[in-house]
């Protein structure tokens, strides 16, 4: 069984979650479409449980962080503009 640990941004309290866990939200911000899926892509197959979203940059990520609630943000350090 695989683990993840995600710390909450609300209590930085780090959760664990099973393969077999509630569905975890994650958004995936980064401007290459090509590696956005590759990393959806490995993430699916090693938690199926997790639903990914993209954005593309670093304002779209920012705005749809307001808007919901994930339980992990990846971010490229290398994203341009924006």
């Amino acid at each position: 069984s695989r683990t993840l640990s995600i710390s909450s941004s609300k209590t930085n309290e780090p959760k664990i979650l099973e393969n077999t866990d509630v569905n975890a939200r994650i958004l995936i911000v980064e401007d290459n479409p090509v590696a956005a899926r590759a990393i959806q892509s490995s993430i699916k197959r090693l938690y199926s449980h997790c639903g990914c979203e993209f954005a593309e940059n670093g304002e779209q990520a920012f705005n749809m962080a307001k808007e919901n609630d994930y339980d992990l943000i990846l971010m490229d350090v290398g994203l341009g503009a924006g």
